[in-house]
C-alpha cells in the first residue's frame, strides 16, 4: 500500500545517511515479497461490546457536572497454539463542569488478564488527565498479579506547566 508523508520541518533538519553506487549493484537480486509469520490461530470466547449504545450520560445536577462514560470490553479469546486465554474490559470517562472548562478530565480504568491452567496473571491501569489554569495534571496507576498475589504497583503523579496554553 503507498503511503504519503508530509514533513513540516520549521527550523528543523533531517539528515539521512547516503551510500555511494557500487558497480556490484546491477548484480544484486531483487528483494522479492516481506516474509513474516502466520497470525496466531485465535478462538475468541467473548464478542467485543465497544459500540457507542454502551456509551451513557451520567447528569450530576448538585455539582453541575456531566459525565459521558464508555463501558468498554474488548473481548475475550484464547490462542490455540499456546492455549493461552486473554481478556479486557475497562471504562473510560470524560467529566466537565458547566461553565468551567479547567474542570475537564479523562479517566480510564482497565483490566487486562491472561492465563490458562496453572497460572494467571493479571494487570489494573488507571489513568487521570486534568488540568487548572495552571497546569496540566496526570495521574496513573499500575498494578499487577500473579494469581491472587501482587506483584507490583507503581504510581504516577504529574504537573505539566500550561506556558499560556
Amino acid at each position: 500500500m503507498a503511503s504519503t508523508i508530509t514533513l513540516r520541518t520549521g527550523v528543523s533538519r533531517l539528515h539521512l545517511p547516503l551510500r555511494a553506487p557500487h558497480a556490484r549493484d546491477a548484480a544484486l537480486a531483487p528483494l522479492g515479497e516481506p516474509q513474516g509469520s502466520a497470525p496466531l490461530a485465535l478462538v475468541e470466547t467473548r464478542a467485543r461490546a465497544t459500540g457507542r449504545s454502551l456509551d451513557r450520560i451520567e447528569e450530576h445536577l448538585g455539582e453541575r457536572r456531566i459525565d459521558l462514560v464508555r463501558t468498554r470490553d474488548r473481548g475475550a479469546w484464547r490462542t490455540t497454539d499456546t492455549d493461552v486465554d486473554y481478556d479486557t474490559r475497562g471504562e473510560l470517562r470524560f467529566s466537565i463542569q458547566a461553565d468551567d472548562p479547567s474542570t475537564a478530565a479523562q479517566e480510564l480504568a482497565l483490566t487486562t488478564t491472561m492465563g490458562r491452567p496453572g497460572w494467571r496473571i493479571r494487570t489494573e491501569v488507571s489513568t487521570r488527565i486534568g488540568c487548572t489554569a495552571e497546569a496540566f495534571l496526570v495521574q496513573a496507576r499500575l498494578d499487577a498479579w500473579d494469581g491472587e498475589v501482587q506483584v507490583f504497583s507503581r504510581s504516577w503523579d504529574t504537573r505539566i506547566p500550561r506556558d499560556n496554553l
